[in-house]
């Protein structure tokens, strides 16, 4: 019997074989990178953003091609980013891939690891790209451009040894473009990467990002460095029939038999939002388990899942509420949003657009058009919705 937690994930990717709906997009995704488009996949947080891409890597690596795949959430400089996609990249390659795994489980690095015949035989092969990949230094500055150019160079240049197309999986790319600049200049990063790919026809992108309005300016605007250079793809709804055959499909696999009203509400309360319906499902098994033996779930454990999904995210919605707190009218903003009224009422337009771009830029709002504005995730919104 599968875990629980692995059945009704809430904050890791859902596994590619129990994706629930979103098929077309896997399969456009995995299409168009196999045919060498860039491509750019970009919206909230905890959405399926992740889940769909990871499976559409699964796919194009089930075509024959190469994958490599680094999230930028997990670095703390180029240096070690470069590494990483370095590895990852490397990693299609059996020797490697063994090192890898060795290199992961005791906390070394990869190249301490790997056979000298291998090292040698990589350098004979791919040349100085490998090194330079690897040995990308942690000072800012061209030579860590470089270390990013040179890992671009690998992937295509193995790639031709092979004869097989790599796709690259870039997630929350949009971390280039942050205040921080702990990837040095957006800009420079840009250019670095545009040239390169251009010069490595064998390399496809996807680029993943969870801050939209940060990866539309990106992406976007010809003046930008990455301006008009991947093929944006919107994720589409998964649909309540698509919703209501997987949950139920989850629960028979634990040998719980749902009623279809209680599966429908499930649905209904997410609306439609892949961690909310999830922890909704999964909270609801909880209730069931615990005034009854493993059997049926019926409408009124659905309505009890509801309330522990609000308790488990208690903590959650407190740190969301200290962040709007932190920044200047955000939080009756984010409260008056909440209820369906107009954001802009009673606050000053400058003031209002600040604090608005705050909880766009944190996730806890979206932009739908001029002045129309939601709190996307269902169980947050009540929370808000409900404060004094």
């Amino acid at each position: 019997m599968r875990d629980i937690r692995e059945l009704f994930p809430t904050d890791d990717p859902v596994r590619p074989d129990l994706l629930i709906g979103r098929s077309s997009d896997v399969q456009d995704l995995a299409k168009r990178l196999g045919a060498g488009t860039h491509m750019v996949l970009a919206g909230p947080r905890r959405t399926g953003k992740s889940t769909v891409a990871l499976a559409a890597l699964a796919r194009a690596g089930s075509a024959g091609l190469y994958t490599a795949q680094v999230d930028l959430w997990d670095h703390e400089d180029m240096a070690s980013l470069t590494r990483a996609l370095a590895q990852s990249i490397l990693a299609n390659r059996g020797s490697v891939a063994k090192a890898l795994e060795r290199a992961r489980e005791s906390g070394r690095e990869l190249r301490e690891l790997l056979p000298r015949g291998v090292v040698a035989t990589l350098r004979t092969h791919l040349g100085e790209d490998v090194e330079l990949a690897w040995n990308t230094p942690s000072s800012s500055g061209r030579s860590e451009l470089a270390g990013l150019g040179a890992t671009i160079a690998l992937a295509q240049r193995i790639a031709e040894k092979d004869d097989r197309r790599i796709v690259l999986f870039l997630d929350e790319f949009q971390d280039i473009a942050t205040s921080s600049h702990r990837f040095g200049d957006p800009d420079l990063l840009g250019k670095q990467l545009r040239s390169q790919l251009q010069r490595s026809p064998l390399v496809s992108v996807l680029f993943a990002g969870s801050m939209e309005h940060l990866m539309r300016d990106l992406f976007g605007p010809a003046r930008r460095a990455l301006g008009q250079f991947g093929n944006f793809h919107e994720l589409s709804p998964i649909l309540p029939s698509e919703w209501e055959a997987g949950i139920a499909a989850r629960y028979h696999e634990l040998d719980v038999r749902p009623t279809e009203e209680a599966v429908a509400e499930i649905v209904t309360l997410g609306e439609g939002h892949p961690r909310t319906t999830m922890l909704i499902a999964r909270e609801t098994l909880t209730v069931t388990l615990s005034h009854r033996e493993i059997g049926t779930i019926e409408i009124g454990d659905v309505r009890g899942g509801y309330e522990l999904a609000m308790q488990a995210d208690r903590l959650r919605h407190e740190d969301a509420v200290e962040r709007l707190r932190s920044t200047a009218h955000a939080y009756p903003i984010a409260v008056r949003v909440a209820r369906g009224r107009h954001p802009y009422s009673g606050t000053a337009s400058s003031a209002a657009r600040r604090a608005l771009s705050m909880m766009e830029r944190v996730g806890i709002a979206e932009h739908h058009g001029r002045g129309d504005w939601t709190i996307p995730e269902p169980l947050l919104r009540k929370y808000l919705a409900e404060r004094p």
